[in-house]
């Protein structure tokens, strides 16, 4: 982390977690953005009266003086607290940290991001929870379901929910502070290309997700991908915004996904603010597997990015090489 003067480019202070490099493959170093907290409490001269968060991709969370760089001693371990995955890994880069921690009030709350494909029984996608002085744990969620009275349960056959790892959090989270809210983009269920061993719509997994900020109770859900098969995480931030309907202001999320649709949800409900369909899709898959028979769509919004294919959009180097394509494509 290095802090500039904004209008020079001056170098005010540099910060070196120290990640160790054996073990993280070069594509697997990222850091999407840090965070930053001011301490209502504190004197404002104060050291460490205002905060910078950042996590790393060896799973620790780190509190810095924003001002100086310095690890805040009372924060964790002299200024660090490892956020520690559900099992042993595979290897160093199975699980990480790689976008900026959100802040609601004064508590900060950081997701995880972890190997795709590696293991069905794979580390849990918990999303974590600390005090922002301290770095005290203060609440877990993990988004596939374990609680016998959370009716998402229902949506993974013969106990699979125990035994899935995954849908984590690994994009970046936001926060309504008015309304209390911490919302996540979740993604796949473990393993990603497979769900014969968790037939269901695998509610939470795929989904936008709004918890309450203080206990971590789901407050609603909109579930984008019903038993996910695809890798189709939700991959952004959700956007939070105000719009106007008939004279009267309405707050909205709105969600990008990698299906190149765009869903926008009421931020009170879950519910679409926009129209959404379910419609039926193809099904046929290998044994054991067991297809949604549908998929939400939204109406009203279109395609980010094109999903058919007409023969006249085909490409090729030379005339025959386009028209062989076209051939393909009009078949």
């Amino acid at each position: 982390m290095i802090a500039a003067d904004p209008g020079t480019g001056t170098e005010k202070w540099r910060y070196n977690p120290g990640v160790e490099a054996t073990g993280h493959p070069a594509n697997q170093y990222t850091c999407r953005g840090v965070s930053y907290w001011q301490d209502s409490l504190a004197d404002p001269d104060a050291a460490c009266a205002s905060r910078v968060y950042v996590g790393t991709v060896d799973s620790r969370l780190i509190s810095l003086d924003a001002r100086t760089g310095t690890p805040c001693a009372d924060f964790g371990d002299g200024g660090t607290v490892n956020v520690k995955p559900s099992m042993d890994l595979r290897w160093p880069g199975e699980y990480q940290i790689t976008s900026a921690p959100a802040i609601i009030g004064d508590t900060v709350v950081t997701g995880s991001a972890i190997s795709d494909s590696l293991r069905t029984e794979a580390p849990l996608g918990t999303v974590h929870a600390f005090d922002a002085r301290t770095g005290a744990a203060k609440w877990r969620f993990n988004p596939v379901p374990q609680d016998p009275d959370d009716p998402a349960l229902a949506s993974w056959a013969d106990g699979s929910a125990a035994r899935t790892g995954h849908a984590n959090v690994w994009s970046t989270i936001s926060v309504d502070e008015a309304q209390g809210l911490v919302i996540l983009p979740t993604s796949s269920p473990s393993p990603d290309y497979y769900g014969g061993n968790r037939v269901g719509d695998n509610r939470y997994a795929n989904s936008v997700v709004a918890l309450n900020g203080e206990t971590a109770d789901v407050v609603w859900s909109f579930q984008t991908v019903l038993h996910g098969l695809w890798d189709f995480d939700l991959p952004a931030q959700p956007g939070l915004y105000q719009v106007w309907r008939d004279g009267v202001p309405h707050d909205v999320v709105a969600q990008v996904t990698k299906t190149g649709l765009l869903f926008v949800l009421d931020r009170d409900t879950g519910e679409p603010f926009l129209p959404v369909e379910e419609r039926a899709v193809p099904q046929g898959a290998v044994a054991g597997e067991v297809l949604s028979p549908t998929r939400p769509f939204p109406v009203a919004t279109p395609n980010i990015v094109p999903n058919t294919l007409k023969p006249g959009d085909a490409f090729g180097v030379t005339l025959w090489d386009k028209m062989a394509c076209a051939k393909q494509i009009r078949a």
